[in-house]
């Protein structure tokens, strides 16, 4: 993050601990066939999804913006985690990696070799579990989240953070109940929380 640099931590030490364990794993790439929604504040929502053809499980934070761009922070069961970017128009074209350039309110993030998908998805993973937390803390204090083209002249999306406190909160209760062990998961072998090229140069 370049600016101001806070000091709040607003993430259990415990879940710190879990994540330390797993931050190597890497996430599913499939899609989930059964989604419960748990939560929903403000702009902001929780959901719980299963992947039967893996039989693993994730929890996810999601926020849309006004212009249906929408912003995702997944936890895997094995304790990795993605964050998601879902454009509904692609500013871009190809695949390809790149620095995802975000601004939280007036703090700066530079995501570096983030994945650009053709069809407007783009994911990131922390590889420093402090940048993780710290970023999470920025959204859960922010007002909005903006991403930026390459020169940070204008926006591409921006998204309200309404809502991002909780839902963060609510987010790792989730993930608590799906962390899987050597004995697997705490929910077992099913969810038990229901069925269910350059970028920013295209108009």
């Amino acid at each position: 993050m370049e600016g101001k640099r806070k000091q709040v931590w607003h993430m259990p030490r415990l879940w710190y601990g879990i994540f330390t364990a797993f931050i190597s794993a890497q996430p599913y790439v499939v899609q989930a066939q059964e989604t419960t929604n748990l939560f929903t504040h403000k702009d902001w929502f929780v959901r719980h999804e299963y992947y039967p053809s893996t039989d693993s499980q994730a929890c996810a934070a999601r926020t849309p913006s006004r212009q249906g761009h929408v912003l995702d922070i997944t936890i895997w069961g094995n304790g990795s985690h993605t964050v998601y970017i879902f454009m509904s128009t692609t500013p871009w074209s190809g695949n390809f990696e790149d620095n995802l350039k975000l601004h939280v309110d007036y703090d700066r993030w530079t995501l570096h070799d983030a994945n650009f998908k053709s069809n407007g998805v783009v994911s990131f993973e922390f590889s420093n579990l402090d940048k993780l937390f710290e970023f999470l803390d920025d959204l859960m204090d922010g007002r909005a989240l903006a991403l930026k083209t390459p020169d940070e002249r204008r926006d591409l999306a921006v998204w309200s953070l309404s809502g991002s406190y909780a839902s963060v909160l609510k987010l790792f209760e989730c993930y608590e109940r799906i962390s899987t062990d050597v004995n697997g998961s705490t929910y077992g072998a099913s969810s038990q929380y229901g069925s269910s090229s350059t970028y920013g140069n295209a108009n």
